[in-house]
């Protein structure tokens, strides 16, 4: 989705290979968002192993629609299949009135995007628009 994405994975990726998984009473744990995990690794806290890929766990409990835009924490801007707002409240979640795809970005519209009322992520790339639909 966004031109920094894969780089910004790869670093991430990095960053958790080189972190130890915890023992504790009830054996290694996997910390580290991202990485792997399976029946003899379980996930940290907050974290869930999904396809074999500890992955964050929504607070609510409850399953995301498909069309969910909100923070996401661990790339710091707007993205599908999250939900809230910046917890800074640096960057609010709701977009500013009258965003058009492909035209130059308004002040208002930062990188790190915002959520339309439908579920759609806007941002500001290489000065223009992008809309995403979620």
């Amino acid at each position: 989705m966004r031109c920094l994405a894969p780089l910004l994975l790869a670093v991430f990726a990095l960053a958790c290979a080189a972190e130890p998984a915890d023992v504790s009473t009830t054996g290694p744990v996997s910390d580290c968002f991202g990485c792997a995990c399976g029946p003899d690794l379980p996930c940290g806290e907050g974290l869930e192993c999904i396809s074999n890929v500890c992955s964050l766990i929504e607070e609510t409990g409850d399953e995301l629609p498909p069309s969910a835009c909100g923070w996401n924490p661990i790339e710091s801007w707007y993205d599908c299949g999250f939900q809230g707002a910046d917890p800074g409240g640096e960057f609010p979640r709701e977009c500013p009135a009258g965003l058009t795809a492909d035209t130059p970005c308004p002040a208002a519209l930062p990188f790190e995007g915002c959520c339309e009322d439908a579920g759609d992520v806007w941002y500001c790339q290489d000065g223009m628009v992008v809309a995403t639909s979620c």
